[in-house]
């Protein structure tokens, strides 16, 4: 067993820069072509032409047409006597 073991410590120790570039050439090309298909992927116009309907029950509605607009000048705000304002110089 210690042969069979020494026989492939000497083919590794002799062989590892081919093994590594070859496990490094293969995890690049892995990458560039699942990047690739992603990129195709989003290109594709069916999946962003799909109808998405989307509905809103009345009281949604109601509720979003009572809101102010940035127009209404409603704003009455009294700030309390003992309120310190860091940007007044006493």
């Amino acid at each position: 067993m210690s042969r069979k073991i020494s026989q492939v410590e000497t083919l590794l120790n002799r062989f590892h820069p081919v093994v590594f570039i070859s496990i490094a050439a293969l995890a690049t090309a892995l990458t560039v072509f699942i990047y690739y298909s992603v990129f195709l992927t989003a290109q594709n116009d069916s999946l962003a032409t799909q109808n998405l309907t989307t509905t809103f029950d009345k009281n949604t509605i109601e509720n979003i047409e009572k809101l102010h607009s940035a127009g209404d000048s409603a704003n009455n705000i009294t700030l309390p006597d003992t309120r310190y304002n860091p940007f007044i110089e006493k």
